[in-house]
């Protein structure tokens, strides 16, 4: 799967949606992500490019990189499924361009 996309905003959960049982990560398809925009609740993310890979046991995320202005960060992670039910992990590195956090935060 393929996701292309110019913009993708995430806003709060919608009221009475009630509860949902969680997605089993050994069901989804491979995706690969460039979204260009990002933001979810309020938090703009900007441009994040993933690509996760199927196995047996859940979804392997290969490589992620999110860029803003305030950041850059990239890294790689899982959503595996275990004895104990799903585990997740993620490991990635963060740059700050202290300039743009100075002239913006300060």
């Amino acid at each position: 799967m393929v996701l292309d996309l110019d913009r993708l905003h995430f806003g709060e959960k919608a009221a009475g949606l009630g509860k949902r049982p969680d997605p089993d990560p050994r069901k989804l398809p491979a995706i690969r992500v460039d979204v260009r925009d990002f933001v979810f609740d309020q938090r703009n993310f900007g441009h994040v490019e993933a690509e996760f890979a199927r196995g047996t046991a859940g979804m392997t995320l290969n490589r992620f990189t999110m860029e803003h202005a305030a950041y850059r960060a990239e890294g790689r992670g899982s959503w595996l499924m275990g004895d104990a039910g799903a585990e997740c992990e993620l490991d990635f590195d963060v740059t700050t361009n202290q300039w743009f956090i100075e002239r913006v935060y300060d």
